[in-house]
Protein backbone atom coordinates (compact mmCIF):
# COMPACT_ATOMS: atom_id res chain seq x y z
CA UNK A 1 0.00 0.00 0.00
CA UNK A 2 1.39 3.36 -1.07
CA UNK A 3 1.04 6.05 1.59
CA UNK A 4 -0.23 9.37 0.26
CA UNK A 5 0.05 12.35 2.56
CA UNK A 6 -1.29 15.87 2.30
CA UNK A 7 0.62 18.54 4.22
CA UNK A 8 -1.56 21.25 5.66
CA UNK A 9 0.17 24.04 7.62
CA UNK A 10 -1.39 23.09 10.95
CA UNK A 11 -1.44 19.30 10.54
CA UNK A 12 -0.62 16.30 8.35
CA UNK A 13 -3.48 14.16 7.06
CA UNK A 14 -2.93 10.59 5.85
CA UNK A 15 -5.31 9.91 2.98
CA UNK A 16 -4.42 6.21 2.60
CA UNK A 17 -7.40 5.05 4.66
CA UNK A 18 -9.68 7.32 2.64
CA UNK A 19 -8.38 5.82 -0.61
CA UNK A 20 -8.83 2.29 0.79
CA UNK A 21 -12.43 3.09 1.74
CA UNK A 22 -13.04 4.10 -1.87
CA UNK A 23 -11.59 0.83 -3.14
CA UNK A 24 -8.09 2.06 -3.87
CA UNK A 25 -6.57 5.07 -5.53
CA UNK A 26 -8.55 6.09 -8.58
CA UNK A 27 -7.20 5.42 -12.04
CA UNK A 28 -8.79 6.26 -15.40
CA UNK A 29 -9.84 3.24 -17.47
CA UNK A 30 -8.47 3.24 -21.00
CA UNK A 31 -10.77 5.18 -23.30
CA UNK A 32 -12.60 7.03 -20.51
CA UNK A 33 -12.64 10.80 -20.87
CA UNK A 34 -10.83 12.82 -18.27
CA UNK A 35 -12.74 15.69 -16.67
CA UNK A 36 -12.42 19.04 -18.41
CA UNK A 37 -11.17 22.18 -16.71
CA UNK A 38 -14.59 23.69 -17.31
CA UNK A 39 -16.43 20.80 -15.62
CA UNK A 40 -14.12 20.84 -12.60
CA UNK A 41 -14.50 24.59 -12.10
CA UNK A 42 -18.27 24.41 -12.60
CA UNK A 43 -18.57 21.70 -9.95
CA UNK A 44 -16.30 23.51 -7.48
CA UNK A 45 -18.51 26.57 -7.87
CA UNK A 46 -21.55 24.50 -6.90
CA UNK A 47 -23.27 24.94 -10.26
CA UNK A 48 -25.35 22.35 -12.07
CA UNK A 49 -25.11 22.31 -15.86
CA UNK A 50 -28.44 24.15 -16.08
CA UNK A 51 -27.26 26.78 -13.58
CA UNK A 52 -23.99 27.18 -15.46
CA UNK A 53 -25.91 27.71 -18.71
CA UNK A 54 -27.94 30.45 -17.04
CA UNK A 55 -24.81 31.94 -15.43
CA UNK A 56 -23.06 32.21 -18.82
CA UNK A 57 -26.26 33.04 -20.71
CA UNK A 58 -25.77 30.13 -23.12
CA UNK A 59 -27.80 27.03 -23.96
CA UNK A 60 -27.73 23.92 -21.80
CA UNK A 61 -26.39 21.87 -24.72
CA UNK A 62 -23.44 24.26 -24.98
CA UNK A 63 -22.49 23.68 -21.33
CA UNK A 64 -22.95 19.92 -21.73
CA UNK A 65 -20.58 20.05 -24.70
CA UNK A 66 -17.98 21.99 -22.68
CA UNK A 67 -18.28 19.53 -19.77
CA UNK A 68 -17.89 16.50 -22.02
CA UNK A 69 -14.97 18.01 -23.88
CA UNK A 70 -16.70 17.82 -27.27
CA UNK A 71 -16.06 21.55 -27.68
CA UNK A 72 -13.54 23.59 -25.72
CA UNK A 73 -15.01 26.13 -23.34
CA UNK A 74 -14.15 29.68 -24.39
CA UNK A 75 -11.52 31.46 -22.33
CA UNK A 76 -14.17 33.97 -21.23
CA UNK A 77 -16.36 31.21 -19.74
CA UNK A 78 -13.40 29.75 -17.85
CA UNK A 79 -12.49 33.23 -16.62
CA UNK A 80 -16.04 33.77 -15.36
CA UNK A 81 -15.91 30.51 -13.39
CA UNK A 82 -12.46 31.36 -12.00
CA UNK A 83 -13.79 34.73 -10.89
CA UNK A 84 -16.83 33.08 -9.27
CA UNK A 85 -14.61 30.54 -7.51
CA UNK A 86 -12.40 33.32 -6.21
CA UNK A 87 -15.47 35.18 -4.92
CA UNK A 88 -16.71 31.98 -3.23
CA UNK A 89 -13.29 31.43 -1.64
CA UNK A 90 -13.08 35.01 -0.37
CA UNK A 91 -16.63 34.82 1.02
CA UNK A 92 -15.73 31.59 2.81
CA UNK A 93 -12.57 33.11 4.29
CA UNK A 94 -14.44 36.19 5.54
CA UNK A 95 -17.20 34.01 7.01
CA UNK A 96 -14.69 31.77 8.80
CA UNK A 97 -12.99 34.82 10.32
CA UNK A 98 -16.34 36.18 11.56
CA UNK A 99 -17.41 32.75 12.82
CA UNK A 100 -14.29 32.37 14.97
CA UNK A 101 -15.19 35.65 16.71
CA UNK A 102 -18.71 34.35 17.48
CA UNK A 103 -17.71 30.96 18.85
CA UNK A 104 -19.64 29.87 21.91
CA UNK A 105 -18.31 26.70 23.49
CA UNK A 106 -16.68 25.57 20.25
CA UNK A 107 -19.94 25.95 18.31
CA UNK A 108 -21.13 28.53 15.79
CA UNK A 109 -24.43 28.93 13.95
CA UNK A 110 -24.44 29.70 10.23
CA UNK A 111 -27.33 30.59 7.96
CA UNK A 112 -28.20 28.61 4.83
CA UNK A 113 -30.33 30.11 2.05
CA UNK A 114 -33.20 28.04 0.72
CA UNK A 115 -33.71 29.48 -2.76
CA UNK A 116 -31.83 31.12 -5.61
CA UNK A 117 -33.43 34.50 -4.94
CA UNK A 118 -31.93 34.59 -1.46
CA UNK A 119 -28.58 33.44 -2.87
CA UNK A 120 -28.69 36.23 -5.47
CA UNK A 121 -29.33 38.77 -2.71
CA UNK A 122 -26.01 37.65 -1.17
CA UNK A 123 -24.18 37.91 -4.50
CA UNK A 124 -24.22 34.22 -5.48
CA UNK A 125 -25.78 33.00 -8.74
CA UNK A 126 -27.62 30.10 -7.03
CA UNK A 127 -28.01 28.09 -3.83
CA UNK A 128 -25.28 25.68 -4.95
CA UNK A 129 -22.69 28.46 -5.10
CA UNK A 130 -23.70 29.62 -1.61
CA UNK A 131 -23.36 26.06 -0.35
CA UNK A 132 -19.91 25.84 -1.98
CA UNK A 133 -18.87 28.84 0.13
CA UNK A 134 -20.30 27.21 3.26
CA UNK A 135 -18.42 24.00 2.48
CA UNK A 136 -15.13 25.88 2.18
CA UNK A 137 -15.95 27.66 5.44
CA UNK A 138 -16.40 24.29 7.16
CA UNK A 139 -12.99 23.21 5.89
CA UNK A 140 -11.40 26.41 7.16
CA UNK A 141 -13.00 26.13 10.60
CA UNK A 142 -11.52 22.70 11.28
CA UNK A 143 -12.83 21.20 14.52
CA UNK A 144 -15.42 23.91 15.17
CA UNK A 145 -18.94 22.51 15.45
CA UNK A 146 -21.18 24.26 12.93
CA UNK A 147 -24.95 24.28 13.33
CA UNK A 148 -26.85 25.29 10.20
CA UNK A 149 -30.05 27.27 10.48
CA UNK A 150 -32.33 28.80 7.85
CA UNK A 151 -30.82 32.16 6.92
CA UNK A 152 -32.28 35.01 8.94
CA UNK A 153 -31.27 38.53 9.87
CA UNK A 154 -28.43 38.60 12.40
CA UNK A 155 -27.25 35.07 11.56
CA UNK A 156 -23.82 34.70 9.98
CA UNK A 157 -23.75 33.45 6.41
CA UNK A 158 -21.52 33.60 3.36
CA UNK A 159 -21.87 36.69 1.20
CA UNK A 160 -20.02 37.91 -1.86
CA UNK A 161 -21.21 41.43 -1.09
CA UNK A 162 -18.85 41.81 1.85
Amino acid sequence: MVSRTIHIPSRTVDISSFAEALGGLRTWPKGQRLPTAYKLLMQRCGLSQAEAAEFHEVGLDTVKSWCAGRNPAPAAALAELRQLHLAISLAATRLAEKAVKRLRGGTVELGVVDDDRAALALGFPCVGAHEAALGLTLALLGDVVVVFRPHARGLLTASVKG
